[in-house]
């Protein structure tokens, strides 16, 4: 993903100083006007320096050099691996009958980027903003039976590694595509509720989590990949509490612990974050800054390739390490919204370096901001189940509950000023028997 959304955000700039080329790299960032201007014509160079134009190209010369500048960045990265070890996630050994990543990329591939073949009726309903269409939904099912049986099985499998998986392969930008199949089971989930029947509806949605556990358990899951976990998390949450959990209720058919596990699940820690970062550092070295370094050094620029390579890897490890040192959510580093890079680096570096790393402050908020999600939601189900109201992660703060309007919100914290999380409403269930006393 790096390289792509690199690639979108130098496209504009180009753009820009085509039409203007008097405008500095700076306005591109208007909502943040502080930071400094880069040098517009390096600017233009980093664009001519992405490969991905290579990529794309059906010219067998550009084709051919884009093969060379991989191969050597590919070498280039299995000699910054050996110099940063402590940033390295090893593989795990896992089998191919076990290995639901594995199984997900095969799916993937066989598709070859073919949608799903919805009707229409179950469109507004997968996008959250239209009615349940039962009728619709059962003769979508039937007619694809074994589509929806082979993504179950997908979710069902128990590991996930990328271990002997090129890696053109798993670094495929499937979001949207991932995040359909998962809404495919949770269909067939809010089908078997409407139908009374709790197991089966179970079983879709633990294939659903373990479907996204498929992207962010992975050894090196950088922002893309938990950002298809966490979207698939949030949406199995939200279908289970306000539509699964009411359709069961409907048919007195709702027994709370059947979802314990899947709406329960604590916080994580910043050491789960610091992982994170070290598949990110690994992700943008091989997607963007290699591959990128590579083909302006074949033009004759980034001299001080190698320095960026290791200004870059070095303040990741500065990150990393304290995020390995925090207590709790409130201890995670301080990003800063203004990326500097060292002065000691070209201009064109300079650009790459704030490139590289401008996704971090945003990227360590999203990250909270799911933690507090989840605790929000799990704060609803036990609200719903009869319990007393939980405390939010960050602040220690019990959940802000209105229980004339059925509201749960978050406390009034300073610390959680930046954080963006929406109140729930709770709906009210008919429980087969409550965990409660």
């Amino acid at each position: 993903m790096n390289q792509w959304r690199s690639s979108r955000l130098i496209l504009v700039l180009v753009a820009m100083v085509t039409a203007a080329s008097a405008m500095s790299y700076g306005l591109y960032r208007i909502a943040r006007p502080e930071s400094p201007a880069p040098n517009a014509v390096c600017g233009a160079i980093v664009f001519l320096g992405g490969t991905e134009p290579l990529a794309r190209s059906s010219d067998p010369r550009a084709r051919e050099r884009y093969q060379r500048i991989v191969a050597r960045s590919e070498a280039w990265w299995q000699e910054t691996a050996a110099r940063y070890p402590d940033l390295v996630l090893a593989c795990r050994e896992v089998t191919p009958e076990r290995n639901g990543f594995l199984r997900w990329t095969e799916f993937q591939m066989k598709r070859g980027g073919r949608g799903l073949d919805l009707p229409a009726a179950l469109s507004p309903w997968i996008a959250g903003s239209g009615k349940f269409d039962r009728f619709e939904a059962k003769r979508w099912i039937v007619d694809n039976r074994p589509l929806l049986d082979e993504l179950k099985a997908i979710g069902e499998l128990p590991d996930q590694s990328v271990k002997d998986i090129p890696f053109d392969r798993w670094k495929l930008d499937a979001g949207h595509f991932a995040v359909a199949c998962a809404e495919m089971m949770m269909l067939e989930a809010r089908t078997a509720a409407e139908d009374g029947d709790e197991a089966a509806a179970a079983r879709c949605m633990r294939a659903v989590q373990g479907f996204a556990n498929h992207f962010e358990r992975i050894e090196v899951p950088d922002d893309e990949q938990w950002s298809v976990a966490a979207c698939i998390g949030s949406r199995m949450r939200s279908r289970i509490l306000h539509e699964i959990m009411p359709a069961l209720s409907n048919a007195r058919a709702c027994h709370p612990e059947t979802w314990d596990d899947l709406l329960q699940s604590p916080a994580a820690a910043p050491r789960d974050y610091a992982r994170l970062l070290r598949g990110d550092w690994q992700m943008t070295l091989r997607e963007f800054l290699l591959p990128t370094l590579g083909n302006l050094r074949d033009q004759g620029h980034a001299s001080d390739a190698q320095a960026l390579v290791d200004a870059y890897s070095e303040r990741m490890r500065s990150q990393i390490a304290l995020c390995e040192r925090a207590d709790g959510l409130t201890g995670l580093p301080s990003w800063n919204t203004v990326i500097v890079p060292p002065a000691n680096l070209s201009q064109e570096c300079r650009d790459l370096f704030r490139i590289a790393m401008d996704d971090r402050c945003s990227g360590s908020r999203g990250w909270v901001t799911r933690q507090v999600q989840g605790s929000l939601d799990a704060a609803a189900f036990d609200i719903m189940c009869g319990g007393p109201v939980p405390r939010e992660p960050v602040s220690g703060k019990p959940f802000a509950w209105n229980e004339t309007r059925r509201e749960l919100a978050l406390p009034d914290a300073p610390c959680l000023a930046r954080v963006k999380v929406q109140p729930l409403s709770v709906p009210e269930v008919v429980l087969a028997r409550s965990p409660f006393p």
